[in-house]
């Protein structure tokens, strides 16, 4: 689609906010933990999960042009 050139960077500039994301996941966890506490911090997990898991449910396979 792009063909070889600059094939890395495009990779990389889609790649980094997922990569940023997950660096930062372990310190929002902590963050959470020390805030809700032990009880509500995994349930909170879980909601997001469950929400995360319908929407993915409403997701529709994207159409063609004729």
């Amino acid at each position: 689609m792009f063909g070889p050139a600059g094939y890395g960077l495009r990779t990389g500039l889609i790649a980094a906010p997922a990569r940023i994301l997950q660096g930062g996941a372990p310190l929002l966890s902590g963050i959470v933990l020390d805030r809700a506490g032990p009880v509500w911090a995994p349930t909170l997990s879980g909601g997001l999960t469950a929400l995360s898991f319908v929407a993915l449910l409403f997701m529709q396979p994207a159409r063609r042009s004729p």
